[in-house]
């Protein structure tokens, strides 16, 4: 019985841990039928704490093909921002969204991938001659996603390259799908990032 008990233990603490680190994305403030820049008036998940902090719009600045977008906590003022690039198709559909945003253990770029990709293979990102793999980990009706967390060397790579691509395997596991992004502006963007 004590065997049992510590079992159930040791997998209600992997669970609970499991959910425990959540990246801060601006993208789900977004309120996907209006424009780009207006966001939903409710606090992040970082908030709930005894106070609730409520957020409204904050500055948009472009830098070059990337986008610093802003929100601003209404009580203490302190502002968070998350650097974007978007790539959308001839009917001004999202094809790739890319989101660099600040967690507590550093940068992490968030992929918003297409669907019809075979997940088990996961993305790649290609960058300056080296790959980064990266396990798809969510997908919903709008999309997958799939992030990866920006060490010093991946960041200066991305700093110093002109452009990169996202590697996908099609649903049909024969064809591989390259997405080519622009990293023009993403280095004096991503020193706006907090």
């Amino acid at each position: 019985m004590k065997y049992k008990n510590n079992k159930f233990s040791i997998a209600a603490l992997l669970f609970a841990s499991a959910f425990s680190v959540q990246a801060f994305s601006l993208n789900d403030y977004f309120d996907e039928n209006k424009q780009d820049d207006e966001l939903a008036q409710e606090a992040p998940p970082q908030a709930a704490q005894a106070v609730a902090e409520t957020y409204k719009p904050g500055r948009s600045v472009q830098f070059d093909q990337w986008r610093l977008q802003c929100i601003e906590a209404q009580t203490s003022g302190k502002e968070q921002c998350n650097l974007i690039h978007q790539i959308n198709n001839d009917k001004n559909q999202q094809i790739i969204k890319i989101e660099v945003l600040k967690v507590a253990g550093g940068d992490t770029m968030l992929f918003h991938l297409p669907l019809g990709t075979y997940l088990p293979a996961g993305a790649v990102l290609l960058v300056g001659g080296s790959e980064q793999k990266m396990p798809i980990t969510v997908c919903m009706p709008a999309g997958c996603r799939a992030q990866v967390s920006l060490d010093w060397n991946l960041n200066q790579k991305l700093k110093r390259e002109e452009k990169a691509i996202v590697q996908l395997l099609h649903v049909n596991q024969l064809q591989k799908i390259n997405i080519e992004f622009s990293l023009m502006g993403f280095s004096k963007g991503s020193k706006e990032i907090k």
